[in-house]
């Protein structure tokens, strides 16, 4: 038997025993006296003593649960008081020969040492479901769902305890898989600064640098710009040991980024020259392009980007944030041609022309008009209206669903007159001579 098995045999005796049975072991022990003062007079006390069969079962019912069963009859456990000797007096000679023949021994020799194997949360978490499931299948009864209401609460308790004690165990042990390639990071994307710390200019910094170098203090000249001394020691160091700053950093970098940002800022500017030249880059073509001047410039791209051969869309996001001098636009339509013929030496003889028609004529500017022409439809696009929720198609009536295109034209000269807009509609007044 180990100590905890005794413990939980002498709880449960405990709770057995009753107030009749305390009050008859202090009467037999003679702690109670009798008192004739007139006072409550206390219930009477069954006699709860046993007979001899009755403590013979009792002894059996011991003897089975222990091992190995004791050598001793019940007539003896029952006599053993009168046979052991509780107050026999010794003398210091006795004393002091008992204690030398008597051996040390340590806790290790008077208790069996018993191993508890240890009980992993997982383990209790799947007893009280296993709890849960059988007190699930019981009837429906007032005891069956306060029970299942502590099993449920025992559980979440359990579960506090392990998150309190619960280590990262792999790396990706704090992302929630959405699929079985892609990782979802339980965190803040837009993360914003609670602080200021490190947003100083690098001219700032530079400046201040020299100023150290030349003689200055480095902590009353950090406090003069707003800087952190420790910082500005690391810079003038950086200073002193390479010679210029050329190579160091300003502020807080961002470890995730894939290129660097020589390379992005050439494709912030390679997209705004396609975009001059009436070829402009989608977001999926900047895509492909990062991708390829990552392998170019041998960098380690994520698997996502492998996959498709480009780069993800939440890297395209962050790029146009990182860069606020691009942004997605939508582009008026050119025709071939325009672009063709408006070219340098075009517009150079445009403006030949002007001069020598200017200088033979010598119009006045209220002679010289500038006129503009733009095309309309003479059906409008109608505005949104309420419909029925699912409904395949919603209609506004018209009179014609595809209308005429007519050319709308508007003059001013440079004394701001203005000509009234005329309209131009398609086959109105066709001449004969023009069929």
């Amino acid at each position: 038997m180990s100590l905890l098995d005794a413990s939980v045999m002498a709880a449960a005796s405990w709770n057995e025993v009753t107030p009749a049975t305390i009050q008859n072991c202090f009467k037999h022990a003679g702690f109670v006296r009798e008192s004739t003062d007139e006072r409550e007079e206390l219930p009477p006390v069954a006699d709860e003593s046993l007979t001899l069969s009755e403590v013979s079962n009792l002894f059996e019912k011991f003897a089975r649960m222990t091992a190995p069963a004791p050598q001793m009859s019940v007539q003896d456990f029952i006599n053993i008081d009168e046979t052991t000797e509780t107050s026999a007096e010794m003398s210091l000679a006795d004393i002091a020969s008992s204690l030398q023949d008597t051996e040390p021994e340590g806790e290790a020799a008077d208790e069996e040492d018993v191993t508890i194997p240890p009980v992993t949360s997982k383990m209790a978490l799947k007893a009280i479901e296993s709890v849960k499931t059988f007190m699930m299948q019981q009837q429906e009864s007032e005891t069956s769902i306060k029970a299942l209401k502590l099993a449920m609460s025992l559980g979440n308790c359990v579960e506090q305890v392990a998150n309190q004690t619960k280590k990262q165990s792999t790396i990706d042990a704090f992302f929630s898989p959405v699929n079985k390639n892609i990782y979802c990071l339980l965190m803040t994307r837009n993360y914003k600064n609670k602080t200021d710390r490190g947003t100083f200019r690098s001219e700032t910094m530079m400046e201040a640098v020299k100023l150290v170098i030349g003689g200055a203090k480095i902590k009353p000249t950090a406090r003069d710009f707003g800087l952190n001394y420790n910082t500005l020691k690391s810079y003038v160091q950086i200073k002193q040991k390479e010679g210029h700053l050329e190579k160091a950093s300003f502020g807080y970098s961002s470890h995730r980024k894939v290129l660097t940002d020589e390379i992005e800022n050439d494709l912030v500017q390679y997209s705004i020259k396609a975009s001059k030249i009436f070829y402009g880059l989608t977001l999926v073509e900047m895509r492909r392009l990062a991708y390829k001047c990552a392998i170019a410039n041998n960098i380690k791209v994520p698997p996502s980007w492998t996959e498709n051969e480009m780069a993800v869309e939440d890297w395209a996001e962050r790029f146009m944030k990182r860069h606020p001098m691009i942004r997605l636009r939508i582009p008026e339509a050119s025709s071939l041609q325009r672009m063709e013929f408006f070219h340098k030496h075009n517009v150079n003889n445009f403006y030949d022309n002007l001069i020598t028609v200017m200088k033979e004529k010598s119009f006045s500017p209220d002679r010289i008009y500038n006129c503009n022409e733009t095309g309309v439809t003479t059906i409008q696009r109608p505005t949104k209206q309420i419909a029925e929720t699912g409904a395949k198609r919603a209609g506004s009536m018209m009179s014609q669903e595809r209308g005429a295109l007519v050319t709308v034209c508007c003059s001013v000269n440079a004394i701001n007159s203005m000509i009234p807009p005329f309209c131009v509609f398609p086959r109105v007044r066709t001449l004969d001579e023009w069929k």
